[in-house]
């Protein structure tokens, strides 16, 4: 009795999926790869302060810099013409004399890249004017000072133009 051979087709190893499956694990992870490093590369981020634990000793000079305002009972309205690039600050209260000039640091929650401080200039009687560059959208913590005070407050860019920045609760 003979054994009958059946001989079965073959394909080549290229026709076949589960080659192409192997191949494209390890070739996705070297993708992957390529994007985040791309994405580390080109993304501005906050970079870690050298001086960390000087800046955590002094929080206290930070904390007197509020109790500052609150002494001062400073009540100001900020508000932002995104169009023509500028801030405006209405004094409404202020039991001091008021500074000639102040500073407004507009600091993106996520982004320190996109931080940035602007100069106020007196422009009137409890009015004061400042140049803004370009806000991207989002969340902004803004922090108003002058000499040995500060006052605080947040706000969603574009929705919010306006807000109020005050130390007396």
């Amino acid at each position: 009795m003979t054994a009958m051979s059946i001989k079965m087709p073959t394909k080549p190893w290229y026709k076949e999926p589960w080659p192409w499956v192997l191949i494209a694990i390890p070739f996705s992870a070297v993708i992957m790869g390529v994007v985040l490093i791309t994405l580390a590369l080109e993304s501005e981020d906050g970079l870690v302060v050298d001086d960390y634990y000087w800046k955590g000793k002094q929080i206290n000079q930070v904390l007197e810099r509020d109790h500052r305002a609150t002494a001062l009972g400073i009540d100001t309205r900020l508000t932002l013409d995104l169009a023509n690039g500028h801030v405006f600050v209405q004094v409404v209260d202020f039991k001091d004399t008021q500074p000639e000039t102040m500073q407004v640091a507009f600091l993106h929650s996520t982004r320190a890249g996109f931080d940035q401080t602007v100069d106020l200039t007196r422009i009137a009687p409890d009015q004061y004017r400042g140049d803004l560059s370009n806000l991207v959208q989002g969340r902004w913590d803004i922090q108003m000072s002058a000499g040995d005070w500060r006052v605080m407050g947040s706000l969603n860019v574009p929705n919010e133009r306006s807000i109020r920045l005050s130390a007396t609760p």
